[in-house]
């Protein structure tokens, strides 16, 4: 469009620029004093004519260069805040896949504590079990060397009053 309405305004221009020349041309004639003929005078009437039909439409071109310069700058503004809240939105994603990641990473570190502390109870758990194991038989090891104790004491009391019937 931008490219159009210039082509549109260096043609007027140029046309211009020919009918200026024209014109002066034609002065110059008049100026001598020689007379038009009806052709000519028809010729630059149809000049004339088409001056002001090209200063219309350089009118026009002008008025399309400013209309299209504004709806550039509107878009240029457009796409500058779109571009700002892009750089914006990037930013946040950064920041909360950032965020993911460390609470991800949070997670696995305290998945593996768990697991460790998991295992740590089950670890305490088979020596407790294996300590009360260890205690009953050491309890019943108790017991019988107690019962053994008394069977000997029994058996040593009875020889001292056996020895002591004897020696009476």
């Amino acid at each position: 469009m931008v490219e159009l309405a210039k082509d549109k305004e260096e043609k007027a221009r140029e046309i211009i620029s020919e009918l200026k020349t024209e014109i002066a041309h034609l002065h110059k004639i008049v100026e001598q004093g020689s007379g038009l003929a009806f052709s000519q005078d028809n010729t630059v009437q149809k000049l004339m004519d088409a001056k002001e039909e090209i200063k219309n439409e350089l009118t026009q071109s002008k008025e399309q260069i400013l209309d299209l310069t504004k709806t550039k700058e509107m878009f240029e503004g457009r796409t500058t805040r779109a571009e700002t809240e892009l750089a914006s939105e990037k930013e946040t994603v950064e920041k909360l896949t950032a965020l993911v990641k460390n609470n991800e990473e949070e997670r696995v570190r305290e998945d593996r504590k768990q697991k460790q502390a998991e295992e740590n109870r089950r670890k305490l758990e088979e020596d407790l079990k294996t300590a009360r194991e260890q205690i009953k038989k050491v309890d019943e090891e108790i017991l019988k060397k107690g019962e053994e104790i008394k069977r000997k004491e029994a058996t040593i009391e009875k020889m001292t009053t056996d020895e002591q019937d004897a020696k009476m």
